[in-house]
C-alpha cells in the first residue's frame, strides 16, 4: 500500500476533476433507485418500438393517449434524475470536511493491490471512493480537463465550468483566497487517465502541482506495477483519444 498526499489548495483543485464513474464504489452511494439517463433512453427506445407495433391495432384516441403517457413518464424520469443529482451534490457537500488552512497536508490517493482509494470527502480512510484496477487497457498522463462524452459546444463547456466554479468558490470561502480560475481544461496541470477500449478515459486522477518529479515518477511507477500497464506520456497531444 502506498499513500500520496497534497496541500489543501491542490486538494480543492483536484476535487471537481476526479472522475471515477462508472467503475467505482462511492463513499456515499447515490441511491437513485436504479435509474440512469442511459436506462431512461433505452426504455424510451423500447417503448417507441412497442408503440409502433401496437398503434395500428388500437383506436387513434387510445394510441395517442398511450404515447402521451409514455412520453410523460420518460420526461418525469429525467426530472427526477435532475432533482436527485442536485440533492446528492448537496448531501456530498454537507458530509465533506473542508480544510481551512492552505498548507494543511491531506491524503489524496491510497494505492493498494486491489485498486485506488480517493479522498473526496476528507472524512478519514473509511469514507473514500474506490475503483478497482481490473479491466483497464491503457494508462497515460494528459492535461487535466473535464471529460466530455461528446464533442463539446459552447453550452457544454459553460455547464462544466459552472461545476468547477462552484467547487472553487467553496475553496475561496474556506481558504480566504484561491489561486485558480474556473475552466474546463488546464494546460499546466496533468492527470493520470485510465482507459478501457478505444473510447474516452474512464478514470481521471489529477496530479498536484506541488508534487516533485520524483514523487510523480513514484506514483506512476506504482500504478504501472499494480495495473500491469505502462504509463505513457501524452501531455503534448491535443486530444485525449
Amino acid at each position: 500500500m502506498k499513500t500520496f498526499h497534497t496541500n489543501a489548495v491542490e486538494w480543492y483543485f483536484a476535487k471537481p476533476f476526479v472522475s471515477l464513474n462508472p467503475y467505482h464504489k462511492r463513499a456515499i452511494p447515490p441511491h437513485s433507485g436504479g435509474l440512469s439517463p442511459f436506462w431512461l433512453l433505452g426504455s424510451g427506445f423500447v417503448l417507441f418500438i412497442i408503440y409502433g407495433i401496437i398503434e395500428s391495432f388500437l383506436p387513434k384516441s387510445i394510441a395517442f393517449l398511450l404515447g402521451g403517457v409514455g412520453a410523460f413518464l420518460i420526461i418525469l424520469g429525467f426530472i427526477y434524475l435532475f432533482i436527485h443529482d442536485r440533492m446528492y451534490r448537496k448531501k456530498l457537500k454537507a458530509q465533506t470536511q473542508y480544510p481551512q488552512l492552505k498548507g494543511e497536508e491531506l491524503l489524496l490517493y491510497k494505492l493498494t493491490q486491489e485498486g485506488v482509494y480517493v479522498n473526496q470527502l476528507n472524512q478519514g480512510e473509511k469514507k473514500m471512493d474506490f475503483v478497482k484496477w481490473e479491466g483497464f487497457d491503457s494508462a497515460y498522463l494528459h492535461k487535466t480537463q473535464m471529460i466530455f462524452n461528446e464533442r463539446p459546444n459552447t453550452n457544454k463547456r459553460s455547464s462544466y465550468k459552472k461545476i468547477v466554479r462552484e467547487e472553487f468558490e467553496v475553496a475561496q470561502t474556506e481558504l480566504g483566497s484561491f489561486p485558480y480560475q474556473a475552466d474546463y481544461k488546464y494546460e499546466n496541470h496533468v492527470s493520470l487517465f485510465l482507459q478501457k477500449g478505444n473510447g474516452l478515459p474512464s478514470v481521471q486522477l489529477p496530479i498536484p502541482v506541488d508534487w516533485s518529479e520524483e514523487r510523480l515518477e513514484e506514483f506512476t511507477y506504482a500504478v504501472s506495477i499494480l495495473t500491469g500497464l505502462d504509463v505513457e506520456n501524452r501531455k503534448h497531444e491535443k486530444h485525449l483519444t
